[in-house]
């Protein structure tokens, strides 16, 4: 591409070589004339698209953050992928994931009252994230970890799952507002049935103060 034009290309230095060049990494950039091309093309949002053929049933040794992203020990990244071979599981849940994969990507999600296209997030350290909010952001994968099919196996990928309900309750669906379910109280719920309770209150009110600083008043 560099040959034909379409790229602009700075090679790198190394002072080690030349003494008279500060160091400097290569530098590579669409070119005009790429730039060009992509300025006649007439598709929508819609029209690019993930690589669907890439895996989605993902398995790992160690435990997921809420972003899908792998924890670290000691300031060292956890190892990513544990290679399997697949079993009944996996092969229905991949079925499941590619045909939800494949309605997204025909299905336009998009955040209706957004200004800008992403949403300025601020994580569990004080630190901020900007979640890009486009038609790139739909891919959705199951994680599993500690080399088990049991443990996890929660979807990540949608830019909904990471922005606050504010911003998930004005979610339009090929331009139709949506309702989102409360799960909030889903882990108390199923509890409450496994153990065959009716419980029509606040499932998180506990009647007398346990903890002060955390029980709910």
């Amino acid at each position: 591409m560099i040959q034909s034009g379409y790229l602009d290309f700075a090679r790198w230095s190394n002072p080690r070589q030349d003494q008279n060049l500060p160091f400097r990494t290569s530098r590579i950039r669409p070119s005009l004339q790429l730039q060009d091309k992509f300025t006649e093309l007439s598709l929508s949002s819609l029209g690019i698209a993930h690589n669907y053929l890439q895996e989605t049933v993902i398995l790992t040794d160690y435990e997921t953050d809420e972003e899908g992203n792998y924890t670290k020990s000691n300031g060292k990244k956890k190892r990513q992928y544990i290679d399997y071979d697949d079993i009944d599981f996996t092969k229905d849940i991949r079925r499941d994931l590619e045909a939800y994969n494949q309605l997204l990507r025909s299905t336009y999600v998009d955040i209706a009252t957004l200004e800008e296209p992403f949403v300025v997030r601020t994580k569990k350290d004080g630190s901020t994230q900007r979640i890009k909010i486009d038609q790139s952001k739909k891919f959705i994968r199951r994680i599993f970890s500690r080399g088990d099919w049991n443990y996890n196996g929660r979807f990540y990928g949608g830019f909904w799952q990471q922005v606050g309900s504010e911003y998930r309750k004005n979610i339009y669906i090929n331009d139709n507002p949506t309702v989102e379910v409360d799960y909030k109280v889903l882990h108390a719920a199923i509890l409450s049935a496994k153990k065959n309770v009716v419980n029509d209150g606040d499932r998180y009110d506990l009647g007398t103060i346990v903890c002060p600083r955390l029980d709910k008043q």
